[in-house]
């Protein structure tokens, strides 16, 4: 009798034994196969990586305190209320904002126009898994601000769900130097697009200079843009207007805020952050939709230059027009000018 409970107590513990190494052994198989199709775990970042995420919390912060400092910080109530005190983020009377926007994979932004808007177009419609539903052909910014490719105003009540919401700035005067070069002195020098009722309010711009389609002196753009309404008048180019004014960040929490000057770092990291790394190495490459000014010295020497043209008095005046703009995104007006 107690020969028979032995010899099924061994039974047991052997079935026990191998029904214990049967699961390690499934368990082992369905982690090798688990670990496979699943991302690793992320690694400790380094002090680089940790100084750079320190850096775009400080972005975030720095807006948050600007706005609150100068009273701004604010909900929009309606889309009434949008359009009547903040009509380039309003399109038209349609109920949308001006984000443009990726619905299916869930990413909008806000253009500023020469601070690295073709890049942001690219992670909006071109680098995502779904860029065939969205090609745009050479006219990127008209064509993406279709109504379709905006922000319903009732997403921006509910705090866009669902949605990663960026916008990329620039050094002020290095927009306006970047608009200059595009605008003025490039295309053959006779762009007709520089031909618009913001120099006719200077005096010592030409009519005849303007009417056949003739280089304007840089200090003479400054002028123009001294005596324009930058924000509200119809002939002002979404170049030239405050980023503050197009975007509203005192108003729309971004996720993210990049800048041209660390703009290699910043489409890396915002790569990363929308899952988009080896999609955008896919179509990275001599595409003319890639951003293409020149980061680091020889774009800050090109602002130099042309500033040096300018009297300190402009200087100054045309930083209290974009003055939100530096304290904002935390520029300097000594970062691109020499005060000596």
């Amino acid at each position: 009798m107690v020969r028979q409970k032995k010899q099924k107590c061994s039974k047991l513990l052997l079935l026990s034994c191998l029904a214990v190494i049967g699961v390690i052994w499934y368990r082992s198989k369905k982690s090798d196969y688990s670990l496979s199709m699943a991302p690793r775990a992320a690694l400790a970042p380094s002090n680089e990586e940790l100084e750079q995420l320190n850096e775009y919390r400080a972005r975030k912060e720095r807006i948050k305190e600007v706005c609150q400092r100068h009273n701004m910080y604010r909900r929009f109530s309606s889309y009434a209320d949008v359009f009547r005190n903040h009509n380039p983020l309003a399109q038209g009377r349609t109920g949308r904002i001006r984000l443009r926007t990726n619905h299916p994979y869930g990413i909008s932004a806000c253009l500023i126009h020469k601070a690295a808007s073709n890049t942001v177009i690219s992670f909006l419609f071109i680098i995502p898994p779904n860029r065939k539903d969205y090609y745009l052909g050479n006219n990127w910014h008209p064509l993406s601000s279709n109504t379709s490719l905006l922000q319903p105003f009732q997403n921006y009540i509910r705090g866009f769900p669902g949605y990663f919401v960026f916008m990329v700035v620039r050094h002020p005067f290095a927009r306006l130097v970047s608009s200059y070069r595009d605008r003025v002195t490039h295309a053959g020098g006779k762009n007709d697009d520089v031909k618009t009722e913001v120099f006719y309010q200077n005096p010592n711009i030409t009519l005849e200079a303007l009417a056949n389609y003739k280089w304007v002196p840089f200090d003479a753009f400054i002028k123009a843009l001294l005596v324009a309404d930058v924000k509200d008048s119809p002939y002002v180019e979404w170049d030239w207007k405050p980023a503050n004014y197009v975007c509203a960040p005192c108003n729309i929490d971004y996720d993210f805020i990049g800048k041209v000057e660390n703009i290699s770092q910043d489409i890396i990291y915002l790569a990363q952050r929308l899952g988009l790394e080896k999609e955008m190495m896919n179509v990275t490459g001599n595409n003319p939709w890639m951003h293409r000014t020149t980061e680091g010295d020889s774009s800050t020497n090109y602002v130099k230059q042309y500033f040096a043209q300018i009297s300190k008095s402009d200087i100054f005046a045309l930083y209290e027009k974009y003055k939100l703009d530096f304290e904002l995104f935390g520029y300097d007006i000594n970062d691109l000018v020499n005060q000596s």
